[in-house]
């Protein structure tokens, strides 16, 4: 996708998602960190005790772009991406947010269906592709001009709905 750079904050990208879902405030935002790679894996292993450690032999640990802790209602991010992806997988923590903060205090991995777990994570993951289709693939020009975000440049007319499992 895109790799250019895009002029939205974490608060930004948080409205963004929350008018995607509906979700109106108010609703406490987590923090946003971006990490290194070796960090974000440590977070990870410390905190998905039930998660796989590799899909098909290959290591998911070093793959991962993002985590959301919901007991700290902390995002962290890898750094180093172009602007475009990292905010993209800022998105897509900020939806597993409103997943969690929807459903209550729960671990999202623990006590759950395949199923219901595979849905977040495709709810999650669409989100992503949608920010990446508005945000990313916009002009530069459109950006620079002061185009604010809004839920309407979504389009498609796809509606998301937290699933309340």
């Amino acid at each position: 996708m895109g790799s250019g750079r895009i002029d939205l904050s974490d608060q930004d990208i948080l409205h963004w998602v929350a008018a995607e879902f509906g979700v109106k405030p108010p609703y406490h935002p987590p923090q946003v960190r971006r990490v290194t790679r070796q960090k974000l894996s440590k977070l990870y292993l410390q905190n998905t005790r039930n998660m796989p450690r590799a899909i098909a032999g290959k290591s998911v640990v070093d793959s991962i772009l993002g985590l959301f802790i919901a007991e700290t209602n902390v995002i962290y991010v890898r750094a180093h991406m172009s602007d475009c992806r990292q905010a993209a997988i800022v998105a897509h923590e900020v939806a597993h947010f409103f997943q969690v903060m929807t459903l209550g205090k729960l671990d999202k991995w623990e006590g759950l269906s395949n199923e219901v777990r595979a849905f977040r994570e495709l709810e999650a993951r669409e989100i992503e592709i949608r920010f990446q289709k508005v945000f990313c693939n916009k002009s530069v020009a459109k950006q620079r001009q002061g185009a604010a975000p809004s839920a309407g440049d979504a389009g498609a007319g796809v509606t998301f709905t937290l699933i309340k499992r």
